[in-house]
């Protein structure tokens, strides 16, 4: 068994395996920043806090193609630009779902808004869809393990949103 602390000396490492005819598993951390389904996560929490801001910019924007885009809504580029031409997003489930959790945003802490984002969105559900849910199911606990933690440091969802975009 060989543990690196980094990736970036490992394709020595196969060259040397592959030459001496060595058998070769890698097994790789994976990382909380790179994954898409954590990227969604904070798109959300940034969108829900636009929301409850009324800052309807160019965020505001980027968050709702993002997120309309993404797996939990699957919609085409027709649909999201009929939906800005129309200046209908404010009747889109996307929209409706974040303002709901938008209007508990200064009562809950940031493991209840967490709860919230991956409730109200069927995240677990739609997740399925797109990849190994095994390994979300990893990322998302250990999501709420950091959000645990930032609660205990008085962080609030404001806080845990800014935190998860640094983070990324």
């Amino acid at each position: 068994c060989i543990i690196m602390d980094r990736g970036s000396d490992f394709d020595l490492y196969k060259k040397i395996f592959e030459y001496e005819d060595i058998p070769l598993v890698a097994y790789q951390d994976e990382k909380l920043t790179t994954s898409y389904d954590v990227f969604i996560i904070k798109n959300l929490a940034k969108f829900i806090i636009k929301i409850k801001n009324n800052e309807f910019d160019k965020e505001f924007k980027y968050y709702f193609i993002s997120l309309s885009r993404s797996y939990l809504y699957r919609m085409s580029d027709e649909e999201i630009f009929k939906i800005f031409k129309d200046g209908s997003f404010k009747q889109t489930s996307l929209y409706e779902k974040a303002k709901k959790i938008a209007y508990t945003l200064d009562d809950i802490s940031c493991h209840q808004f967490l709860e919230s984002i991956l409730s109200e969105f069927s995240f677990y559900e739609k997740c399925l869809t797109y990849h190994d849910i095994d390994k979300t199911l990893i990322r998302v606990l250990n999501l709420k393990q950091i959000a645990s933690s930032l609660e205990d440091l008085i962080y609030t969802p404001y806080d845990f949103a800014s935190y998860l975009e640094e983070m990324i």
